[in-house]
């Protein structure tokens, strides 16, 4: 729910908006390319920003840390028998204590509680007469989930702005014959560049967190209980670093975009369309030749031509008397 909200929903509102204000504003490419940079270095900050936005950790009995890392040590030496190491079943007792499981606090008796669903363990030697201890993890009380998804939310917000114009200005500097082969040089980067390395560094950074590890077949398994603190800082200090590289690239792109224009396809549909008389200015047409020559008409002209047979009556009539 929280990946949907704070991040693929508030991405795509950014992706969105960021185009309609593009085309709108109409936007030079040196100011994009400007836009983005900036962009990687707001989310680059964001990212220090939530190493710090956390809740403390849980409070468990037995955790100790050492070259190797944090583990845990028996706390009570009064447990009978050897207590399975391996299998995490954290239990909480009334003071919100959390120990690794309930034998290490020797607890010989179990019940179960329909109304509440609960495994409450009883005869614990290694707590006081009378007290039980839960199986569960007592958990922290702790605001500062909602203040890190509103930060988050934003910072994914800004970032999402940039996506539209990246790839315009990705498809406006090359020739338009090579559009095509950039978009693929695009995919390959990104799949050579981090969707096959990051499934790995970002494995070993959450692994380099982990408290306690499942084993299976006598081989490391499943993390089981990771180190809050350890996993908050290693992971955004990882992402902000990364920003920044990303950063530092898109300052050259800004410097270069120096060339690169927006509107060199608008100015070629114009060069194209037929011209507009109209719009035809005096100082860039042709001039025209026009025969500005009077001409001059008699009324004889305008008077038609009539045939000896269709012509006066005085003249057929005179033909006649001479003859």
């Amino acid at each position: 729910m929280f990946k949907c909200i704070g991040g693929i929903l508030v991405m795509g509102v950014g992706i969105f908006a960021s185009g309609v204000f593009i085309r709108r504003a109409k936007l030079t490419a040196r100011t994009v390319a400007a836009w983005i940079a900036l962009t990687a270095f707001i989310y680059s900050i964001g990212m220090v920003i939530l190493m710090f936005v956390g809740c403390p950790p849980e409070n468990f009995v037995g955790v100790v840390e050492d070259e190797s890392g944090k583990h845990f040590t028996p706390v009570c030496n009064r447990t009978c028998g050897e207590c399975d190491a391996t299998t995490f079943a954290p239990v909480c007792d009334l003071q919100g204590n959390t120990y690794f499981s309930s034998c290490h606090l020797g607890c010989s008796n179990a019940t179960l509680f329909k109304e509440t669903n609960q495994l409450v363990f009883s005869n614990c030697d290694c707590l006081e007469e009378g007290q039980t201890a839960v199986l569960k993890l007592c958990g922290m009380k702790c605001n500062n989930f909602v203040w890190y998804v509103i930060i988050f939310s934003v910072f994914v917000l800004i970032h999402s702005t940039s996506e539209v114009g990246g790839m315009l200005v990705t498809l406006r500097c090359v020739d338009p014959k090579d559009k095509a082969m950039a978009l693929g040089l695009i995919s390959v980067a990104i799949g050579l560049l981090s969707n096959v390395p990051c499934p790995i560094i970002y494995g070993a950074v959450v692994d380099s967190a982990c408290i306690h590890w499942k084993e299976t077949c006598r081989k490391a398994g499943a993390c089981q209980l990771y180190d809050s603190d350890a996993f908050r800082m290693f992971f955004h200090g990882m992402t902000g670093a990364v920003m920044m590289l990303a950063f530092v690239v898109d300052v050259v792109v800004w410097y270069l975009a120096k060339s690169v224009s927006f509107n060199d396809e608008d100015e070629n549909l114009e060069e194209e369309t037929p011209m507009n008389p109209k719009s035809v200015s005096p100082s860039s047409s042709t001039p025209i030749a026009v025969d500005q020559t009077p001409t001059t008409s008699t009324p004889q002209e305008s008077i038609p031509m009539l045939s000896p047979s269709e012509g006066d009556p005085s003249i057929s009539q005179e033909s006649q008397s001479s003859v």
